[in-house]
C-alpha cells in the first residue's frame, strides 16, 4: 500500500496537483511510520528458552546411577530381574 501512495504521490506532483500530492504524502508516511508499522503487527511470543545442557545431563546421570543401583542389588541368579534392567536400559538409549 505504502509503494502505491508513492506511486500516486509521484504522479500528482507531475501532474502539478499540489494539494492531491499532499494528501498522498500524509498517507505514505502513515502508511511507512515505524511506530505506527511496530503497533500493528501483532506480538510474538517469547522465544522458549534453550534447554540447559548441565541441567540435560545431571538428568541423565541420575538416571544411569539409578540403574546401577538397582543392577548391583541383583542377585547373580536373577534372571526376571537383570531382565528388567536391560529393559529399562534399552528403552532410555538414544536413538
Amino acid at each position: 500500500m505504502a509503494a502505491q501512495a508513492l506511486m500516486r504521490l509521484n504522479r500528482a506532483v507531475r501532474r502539478g496537483r499540489a494539494a492531491e500530492a499532499a494528501s498522498w504524502l500524509r498517507t505514505w508516511r502513515a502508511l511507512t511510520d515505524p511506530a505506527l508499522l511496530a503497533a500493528a503487527e501483532p506480538e510474538s511470543p517469547p522465544p522458549a528458552p534453550e534447554p540447559d545442557p548441565l541441567a540435560a545431563l545431571e538428568a541423565d546421570m541420575k538416571a544411569v546411577a539409578a540403574v546401577a543401583r538397582d543392577a548391583a542389588r541383583l542377585a547373580p541368579d536373577d534372571l526376571l530381574g537383570r531382565r528388567a534392567v536391560e529393559a529399562r536400559i534399552a528403552s532410555s538409549a538414544p536413538v
